[in-house]
């Protein structure tokens, strides 16, 4: 449904896209990732995990604050994440760029 919803992205302006574009760069090669953001990630997907275990509970359980608590923490976890693929997109362009040589 995606790529008929919305318009190709050929140039990366905003924050989201970056963050797209972030991604697709950490996933073809880890190395592109500064050392600090590599665990950074990890301890993210760790957080929505739990998130997603304390939500399950919840759900199961059919109590609201469990549920929501952990939705909160699945989603904190995934913007944070877009941060770090946005942080490793603009770090990406400037080893790539001819300037910064």
């Amino acid at each position: 449904m995606n790529p008929h919803a919305f318009r190709p992205i050929h140039e990366p302006r905003r924050w989201a896209e970056k963050g797209i574009y972030g991604e697709k760069m950490y996933a073809a090669d880890h190395s592109l990732a500064a050392e600090a953001h590599r665990p950074a990630i990890r301890w993210l997907i760790a957080l929505a995990a739990v998130g997603l275990g304390i939500m399950v509970y919840g759900l199961v359980r059919i109590e609201a604050w469990p549920s929501v608590f952990g939705l909160a923490l699945i989603f904190v976890s995934q913007l944070w994440q877009i941060d770090r693929f946005v942080a490793i997109y603009e770090e990406g362009l400037r080893r790539t760029s001819p300037d910064s040589n």
